[in-house]
């Protein structure tokens, strides 16, 4: 009995969540159980709240999103990050430019461990 309770609760509980009409059961099932009670309490705050906000969404507001996106202009002002970061992207490509990277930081590692061995060695440099 337990577990048609449990189902009924969750199928109460989905079709408050999803605004649907109650039926005449689930309704007085809703007064007797106090789960699904504050369920469809917090869910009515919830929608009066959001029915509060009244914000309209313009009638062409797709429209001119899609025309923003559509539209040359708005790409250039983009296309400056996009340079820069087609630029690194073919560097990083160039197989000299991954041996000097790999250089620098195999030297930054190894400043770092000669540091780190005199800063033992030599209290004093820590």
């Amino acid at each position: 009995m337990k577990e048609n309770l449990l189902f009924d609760c969750n199928l109460v509980q989905e079709e408050i969540a999803w605004n649907k009409k109650l039926s005449r059961a689930h309704q007085l099932h809703i007064l007797s159980c106090q789960s699904c009670n504050a369920i469809a309490s917090e869910f009515s705050e919830l929608n009066s709240l959001l029915e509060s906000l009244d914000q309209k969404v313009p009638s062409n507001f797709v429209d001119r999103i899609m025309h923003k996106i559509n539209d040359p202009n708005e790409l250039h002002e983009k296309s400056r990050f996009i340079g820069i970061q087609t630029i690194f992207t073919k560097l990083f490509q160039v197989p000299a430019m991954q041996v000097g990277f790999v250089t620098a930081s195999l030297m930054f590692a190894l400043g770092n461990v000669y540091r780190f061995v005199l800063s033992i060695v030599i209290p004093s440099i820590a």
